[in-house]
């Protein structure tokens, strides 16, 4: 796939559609969790809370990297126990 045919797939119908949600606040309560060893995804560094509707929170979890609830099942399970009550 060349550069090009990535823009063009973006205006399919189904993106569209896909474009339109993402555009909307999230209605559903949401936790966020990082590892702060993570060396794929970073958390983010701007001030989101305009995309959320519901309760929402973001930890960054020390000591783990990208796979949280292997590295540290127990730690994980109880975050997401106390965020969830």
């Amino acid at each position: 796939m060349d550069g090009a045919e990535h823009y063009r797939a973006m205006l399919r119908p189904g993106m569209l559609k896909a474009a339109r949600r993402l555009s909307q606040p999230i209605a559903v309560p949401l936790l966020q969790l990082y590892g702060a060893d993570d060396g794929c995804f970073l958390p983010p560094q701007v001030d989101d809370r305009h995309r959320f509707a519901a309760p929402h929170a973001m930890e960054v979890v020390p000591d783990v990297g990208h796979f949280l609830h292997i590295e540290a099942p127990e730690a994980i399970a109880k975050r997401i126990a106390a965020w969830a009550k």
